[in-house]
């Protein structure tokens, strides 16, 4: 019998769940609809969390050989597997259990979604299914209801008997952010691309479960052209070595109908848009360059200033006497995504930002009216798509679509120079050399197709022999 995993730590400070909340033996719908993606580039980043996922893989081939599971041992890259599967899956748990509040995570247990993926579906399912056994996890199964209209991924969330034992192993809520990281995507598989298009319901409010998905009519010569664009895409990028993540594959997704949301979102783990700023500068390559990434400032306070046919404010769009740029950004970023005036601060925008609890939402929302009185009432601008949804609920929606479009074309001028650009909604990541070219396009593009152009920002590494170091955001060069 494998003796235990010996902790490198000493138990937290916390307490004996190491801060964490405790875990409800259900998850509330509100709960369901707030999970994270369970992504398998979580990995232990130092030796604490090592010994911790070790000790779960020794209880988990315990149980297996009790239970006489198995004929004979794994070989050694199905053990590889399954190690980092237990890695991935209690990495994500412990992270997105200590958010505020608590969240579960899902995943697909549909096994074409493993396509290219580093942890196969049976090292997957193998490790769900004896930590659910050992009771280190607890489930709520997915599934379709009978008509195939609506389905959800399963949601997993952390028992006291992990959170207990994470705790013992000296990992706690102050640590788990640095005791779980990122590793590189080893797998050089394109992932598959099921639906080119995908379009959702737009949900009745913010907190609602993601609305369901909706058919598209396979004769609709919109769609048909969409679809096709999104296609031509895949096809281009296929052509080009991106290295550092996982080949960059796109699906299109709306919300409503085919002119909201319509954002390009990379599909499979370690896809590029999944991995923050700095990964993505520091690791990505296209043939062999590295990157810069083009960011439009205030993306959506821009567009809103389009729609109303007023030009951009000198400086910066945030900038307001009296309050903190966050501050403003804030609440105007919320007041858009609610389509009306942010009275009270939302509670997921104060656990991300607890300093806004210190400010009066009414005292921001009198003076950034007196700079911009048409967010009195941004909702006007969505009347025309009232048959699809409420204009408050499509205003987000109707500027994310337009941003979207915005940005497609920047990728398609793009890939007409032959070079590769790969969105991230309101921005692109693309090879050094052409950052004052991609420049140039979002500012004449934009120009062109909402009457303004776009304040950008770049963002870059230096190099200093072998190592990269981020080098954050400056202003992109005027043309």
């Amino acid at each position: 019998m494998p003796e235990k995993v010996p902790p490198l730590r000493s138990n937290s400070s916390l307490g004996l769940m190491g801060g964490f909340r405790f875990p409800p033996e259900k998850l509330s719908r509100k709960a369901v609809g707030d999970s994270r993606y369970l992504n398998f580039l979580r990995a232990p980043s130092n030796p604490a969390a090592e010994a911790l996922v070790a000790e779960i893989h020794r209880r988990v081939i315990l149980a297996e050989t009790y239970a006489e599971a198995r004929t004979r041992a794994r070989r050694a890259d199905a053990d590889r597997q399954l190690r980092a599967a237990l890695g991935a899956i209690v990495g994500s748990l412990l992270l997105a259990w200590t958010e505020t509040p608590p969240r579960a995570v899902s995943r697909s247990f549909d096994a074409n979604t493993f396509t290219g993926e580093d942890i196969g579906y049976p090292a997957f399912v193998d490790a769900i299914h004896w930590m659910e056994k050992e009771y280190f996890l607890r489930r709520r199964r997915g599934g379709r209801l009978p008509d195939g209209s609506k389905g959800a991924a399963s949601r997993f969330w952390p028992t006291e008997k992990l959170l207990t034992l994470a705790a013992s192993y000296g990992i706690d809520t102050a640590t788990v952010a640095a005791d779980f990281g990122w590793r590189r995507s080893s797998s050089l598989k394109a992932p598959k691309v099921r639906e080119a298009i995908v379009l959702q319901e737009i949900p009745p409010h913010p907190n609602a479960e993601r609305g369901r998905k909706l058919r598209i009519d396979p004769h609709d010569l919109v769609a048909s052209s969409l679809r096709a664009e999104v296609e031509r895409l895949n096809a281009f990028a296929a052509g080009f070595d991106v290295t550092g993540c996982l080949p960059p594959r796109w699906q299109r997704k709306f919300k409503g109908n085919l002119q909201l949301y319509g954002r390009l979102h990379a599909v499979g783990d370690g896809n590029y848009q999944s991995m923050p700023l700095e990964r993505r500068l520091n690791d990505i390559r296209i043939n062999g360059e590295s990157v810069v990434e083009v960011d439009i400032s205030a993306s959506h306070l821009s567009i809103m200033h389009a729609l109303v046919g007023l030009p951009l404010p000198e400086g910066d769009p945030y900038a307001v006497p009296g309050f903190s740029r966050s501050t403003v950004k804030a609440w105007v970023n919320a007041t858009l995504g609610k389509g009306s005036p942010v009275r009270k601060w939302p509670k997921d925008r104060l656990a991300k930002t607890p300093e806004l609890a210190a400010v009066d939402p009414l005292e921001v929302m009198a003076t950034v009216l007196k700079q911009y009185p048409w967010l009195s009432e941004p909702w006007r601008l969505a009347t025309e798509f009232s048959a699809v949804a409420e204009p408050k609920r499509v205003l987000p929606h109707m500027l994310m679509g337009l941003e979207s479009d915005i940005m497609l074309v920047v990728v398609q001028g793009l890939g007409k120079q032959g070079i590769l650009g790969l969105p991230i909604h309101d921005g692109i990541l693309v090879p050094a050399n052409a950052a004052a070219l991609t420049c140039d396009l979002i500012r004449a593009i934009s120009r062109r197709e909402i009457g303004l152009e776009f304040k950008l920002k770049t963002y870059s590494t230096t190099q200093n022999h072998s190592q990269s170091h981020f080098e954050g955001a400056y202003p992109c060069a005027d043309a």
